[in-house]
């Protein structure tokens, strides 16, 4: 029997179907929906307010009691969304070390775990939520970060490609001299950028890309639910 996971993030909605708990497909919703699904299937979903058509097997946050989500011990308000907790119990699991968990998506977040505990964590704006910034008010060009800028600007698409990194920079810098983790582990759609910048300012500290650890979170929440119900 398949366990198939859905990621319902701020801008895209992305499947992962398992079988035998190794992740074989990756796929957008409508594709899942139209093409590949089975009557069998185990639906989990990160989100289950939207479910298009898709009933999931266990509500996640069912497993969120008090200041606890399974057993990972939570020292943040009510409002910490469910798919932060799913990949920080996934990082405390996998990590016995004080653990920076960084998820770069449409909103970048910093989250500190440390022996089965969530800590507590930044939000930020992500790469493409600031670089949407710039249109605002002065109604500058709205642009794709492509690559990491180093060189002072002489235009305007350099100038803000340039400021985004610095901002990057700054927050990155910032989060681990403050936070002070062993390890560091980067996930979401653009977890390969900020992994590049991270490894620019930190030279000490392991570093480890997980860009799939939302689904995996998901399939392992569910495994340790059903061995300790």
């Amino acid at each position: 029997m398949r366990i198939v996971t859905v990621d319902t993030g701020n801008s895209k909605t992305k499947v992962g179907i398992f079988e035998n708990k190794e992740l074989v497909t990756l796929c957008h919703l409508d594709e899942y929906t139209n093409q590949l699904k089975e009557a069998n299937d185990i639906i989990l979903l990160s989100n289950v307010t939207y479910q298009k058509n898709l009933t999931p097997h266990l509500d996640f946050e069912t497993l969120r009691v008090q200041n606890h989500f399974l057993n990972l011990k939570i020292n943040y308000s009510k409002a910490l969304g469910i798919d932060r907790l799913l990949c920080a119990f996934k990082v405390a699991l996998d990590n016995s070390v004080r653990t920076l968990l960084i998820d770069a998506g449409t909103f970048m977040t910093v989250d500190l775990i440390e022996k089965n505990e969530f800590l507590g964590g930044y939000i930020f704006l992500g790469i493409e939520t600031y670089l949407k910034s710039f249109s605002i008010g002065a109604k500058l060009p709205v642009i794709d970060y492509f690559d990491y800028y180093d060189s002072l600007p002489q235009s305007t698409p350099e100038a803000i490609l340039g400021a985004t990194n610095m901002y990057l920079e700054g927050v990155l810098e910032s989060a681990i001299k403050k936070m002070a983790p062993e390890m560091i582990v980067i996930t979401g759609g653009h977890g390969e950028y900020i992994l590049n910048i991270t490894q620019k300012i930190n030279s000490k500290i392991p570093l480890k890309l997980k860009p799939d650890l939302i689904h995996h979170s998901m399939l392992e929440a569910y495994d340790y639910h059903l061995k300790h119900p």
